[in-house]
């Protein structure tokens, strides 16, 4: 009788440790409004389309996240530029957050080696998401979107780590997380 309680705690044990997991993973990690530093301050999510194949090292991931920018916040990086993004305040709460630091650039994005197109004109966002060969039909109204953010002038960047790219557009008062690896 004592085996049988043991084994019925440990399997309650493992579908409690389970579930705890699974929700934190749900609230924390996927979360959009959680994958962008907080001081950009995005509530709404304009669009998501996501997909994974794989698990850990070796999987492949491509995603597309546009978030409205508030505008009071879009105005004050549509004034102050890169010194708000790079604020040393703001980086401390982007890692009290969890969110990486980014190295902010200004528009138009630089391609990097994944994704450098023809070279007779800037290579689409299309290009860095499907640059693995895994990548989804992304709704083109938002492809466009990004890159018009991307390319223009007055609007930042900043790539990060596992082929993540974020682009912060005041004027559009949108901000774009694409990722692709």
């Amino acid at each position: 009788m004592e085996g049988l309680f043991g084994c019925l705690g440990m399997a309650l044990f493992a579908v409690l440790f389970f579930s705890a997991t699974y929700s934190v993973w749900h609230v924390v990690v996927l979360d959009p409004r959680k994958r962008v530093p907080a001081y950009l301050q995005v509530s709404k999510v304009l669009y998501v389309k996501e997909g994974s194949w794989g698990f850990g090292p070796g999987g492949n991931e491509t995603g597309l996240l546009v978030y409205e920018l508030p505008a009071d916040v879009a105005a004050t990086i549509a004034s102050k530029g890169l010194p708000f993004l790079t604020d040393h305040d703001n980086a401390l709460k982007a890692r009290q957050q969890l969110v990486p630091n980014f190295d902010w650039y200004p528009t138009p994005v630089v391609p990097n080696s994944g994704w450098k197109g023809d070279g007779r004109r800037p290579a689409s966002i299309n290009l860095f998401l499907n640059r693995y060969g895994f990548g989804l039909d992304f709704d083109q109204r938002f492809i466009a979107m990004a890159d018009q953010a991307k390319n223009a002038p007055g609007n930042f960047y900043s790539y990060g780590s596992g082929g993540r790219l974020l682009v912060v557009s005041p004027a559009l008062r949108k901000v774009i997380f694409a990722y692709s690896g």
